[in-house]
This record gives C-alpha cells, structure tokens and sequence, in this order.
C-alpha cells in the first residue's frame, strides 16, 4: 500500500468514525431533552443502574457546556470533523488537512480526559454512549497521528503561517470576524431556544390521572400537621433523580405552610421487589431497611438525608455501619431490626401498594391520596403544579 493510499484509507476510517459520533452525540441530545424536559417514563436503554446511567449523566450540571448540552457540541465538533475528511477525500494534495485533523483529534483527548474524571471522581457514574465516542476519540488520535507527516516545528510554522494570512488582509480578517460573529450568535439563538423551550413547559397545564385504588396515607411525613395539600413521594434510595425530587420537597415545605409530604419505599431492587427480574440498584433494599430502622431510634429523616449523600457509596463495603456509626445510632438494633420480619414485611407492603396502582418506576409523585402527577417535577414545574392544585381545590 503506497503513501496515498494508506492515507486515503486512514481519512476514510475517520469519516465512518465520525458519522457514528455524530449518530451517538444525536441520541445522546435526545437523552438529555427527554430526561430534563420532565418525562418521568422515560429510561434510555443505558440507564441500566447506579453506576452504569446515560440519563444519570444526562441531568448533572456537567451535561451543559454555556448553556448547551455537551452532546450537541459533539455534533458540531464531529460535523468539522467531517467536513475536513470530504475536503481531504476531494483534494487529497491538501496536505494541511492532516495538520487540522492532529490538532483537533488532540483538543478531543484533552476533553475526554476531563469528562473521564468528571465521571469517575465527581458524578462516579460511567454512560455507556459516552465511553463510545471517548473510545472514538481516542482512535481518531491514533488516525490522525498516523495520517499526519509533519515535525512538530513544521506545524508551528504551517499554523502560523495560516494565522499570518488570515490576518494579512483587512477582508479575511472581516470575513473571520464574521463566521466568528455568526457562531456566537447560533450560540445565543440556540440558548435562547433552550431558555423559551423551559418557559413553555413551566407554562402547561399539569396532567394527573387517577390511581385504581387510593394509597394509604400513612408512613414517615414532614410538613403541615393540617395540610391541605399532602403529596406522597414513592422514591428509590440509588436513584438520582429521586434525590432531586427530595431536595426539591424539603424546600418546597420549609416554604409552604399548607403541604405534607409521606415517603413510600419503591427500590428498583431485585431482593426485595419481584417486579425487577435482574440486578439493578442492588442496595436499595438494603438501604430502605437501613433507613426504616434508623426510624426506630427516631433518626428516620436524618438517616434519609445520610442514604441520599451516600447514593453513590452505598455499594462500598461496610457503608451501613459507618452510617450508623455517624448518626449516633446502636448498631446492634440496627442489624436485628434489618432482618426482622417485620421490617420488611412493612417495606412489602409499600411495593406491593406501588405494583397494585400500576407504579414501577422512580420517583412517583402522588397528589392526595390517587392522583398521580404525570407531566413532571422538573425545576419549576412541580411548585407549577402545587400552585394548580391549591388553587383548584375546594
């Protein structure tokens, strides 16, 4: 294989592999609007548990890069990257091309370093579909290595001799300024999409519909002793969005004089809950048991706030005692309490009053004692909907 051939191989073999990243950054888009746009039935395929959850990722302050999901960046930056692979496949003596290629493929190393260590030490949660395009990223290094013949002093030189030109002559440097000029402003108008796209939703009527048989209203509650309105929370102790939801609830009481919220325990969690048929968050069970004997020695809340900052611990071993151990709790009784009958007997019955009304999924937001609330708690809409339901009610 002689020198051009090699390379016309090595540019096509980036463009199959960045079609596929823009095909994997589109879905990855989608995650993201599906999972903050407030569609609680929504599971992609990847959100398989704790530690493995696209749609985990999908809602951390990381998934926005100036107000725009990094996914969609993605799209942008694999669509240059396509782009130069044509220009290079039409006019294969444009030997800057391979310059261009080596450089980008460096900036795309650099970023999947910092999201690695944004996964593993920040969120410690890995997406799938993200491990995808590092994977590309990295090929596209070697490739682009590979496909570039230039000594690093050549390329400081081709580089600065593009930058000489291009601001050589006052019509490049209008003409820069204008594609910059044009950039920036698709960055604005798409923020502003995003901005309005929030606006509307905070603006639709809230959707409840009717349980088949109205839940018991009983269980651990903070709130109003009188409510008029009490909402019940059936959340998972490993899923993140039902630690939002809490955090969510707590302000929205500590505000809100006329609300009371009951907790109901729904771990998505194979040995407990016979709905799920493969290991999924494999110490939520553990975890509701651990939480409801805490209750026993009146540290209920307190143990749920500790279950919710360890969420991404709870598979650590020895993480229960060293919960115990800092709630000041008797560790003996815990043990004793987690394997009685009757702790989880009542932890059953709150999964089997999910699984009678249809519920199999977290977080659950049930309004009063039978309407379950469909169009979502995302920022604002939750509060959205108290304010309806308050101002509907008789």
């Amino acid at each position: 294989m002689n020198r051009k051939t090699s390379n016309k191989t090595l540019t096509l073999l980036i463009l199959i592999l960045s079609l596929i990243a823009i095909a994997v950054s589109a879905y990855l888009t989608h995650i993201h609007y599906m999972v903050t746009g407030g569609d609680q039935a929504f599971a992609s395929f990847c959100n398989i548990n704790a530690s493995i959850n696209c749609d985990a990722v999908a809602t951390s302050a990381w998934s926005k890069l100036f107000g725009i999901p990094v996914s969609l960046w993605g799209i942008f930056f694999y669509a240059f990257l396509t782009l130069f692979c044509v220009i290079k496949l039409l006019k294969p003596k444009h030997h800057k091309i391979s310059l261009y290629f080596f450089w980008l493929s460096v900036l795309g190393i650099i970023y999947t370093v910092f999201l690695v260590y944004v996964s593993k030490v920040i969120l410690d949660v890995w997406c799938i579909l993200c491990a995808v395009l590092w994977t590309i990223n990295i090929l596209f290094f070697i490739l682009s290595w590979l496909n570039n013949s230039f000594t690093f002093k050549e390329q400081a030189s081709l580089l600065w001799q593009d930058i000489r030109f291009l601001t050589g002559h006052w019509l490049r440097v209008i003409i820069g300024f204008l594609m910059l000029a044009s950039f920036v402003a698709i960055l604005c108008y798409t923020t502003h999409l995003e901005t309005k796209k929030q606006e509307l939703l905070l603006k639709e009527k809230p959707v409840f519909i009717k349980l088949f048989t109205p839940l018991s209203l009983s269980g651990p509650s903070m709130g109003a002793k009188e409510p008029r309105l009490t909402i019940v929370e059936f959340t998972d102790f490993q899923c993140p969005h039902c630690k939002t939801l809490h955090e969510t609830l707590n302000k929205i009481v500590a505000q809100n004089n006329k609300i009371k919220v009951i907790h109901k325990d729904l771990p998505l969690d194979q040995a407990c809950n016979p709905l799920i048929n493969s290991p999924f968050h494999e110490h939520a069970c553990e975890t509701a048991l651990f939480v409801r004997c805490a209750g026993q020695q009146n540290k209920y809340w307190p143990a749920f706030n500790k279950a919710f900052e360890n969420q991404k611990k709870l598979k650590k071993e020895n993480i229960f005692q060293t919960m115990a151990q800092e709630l000041s709790l008797n560790n003996d009784e815990m043990q004793l309490c987690m394997t009685a009958e009757q702790t989880q007997t009542a932890l059953k019955k709150d999964i089997e009053e999910a699984s009678a009304n249809g519920l199999n999924g977290t977080p659950m937001i049930i309004f009063g004692a039978e309407h379950q609330l469909l169009s979502g708690w995302t920022k604002g809409k939750l509060e959205r909907a108290i304010t309806y339901w308050l101002s509907n009610s008789r």
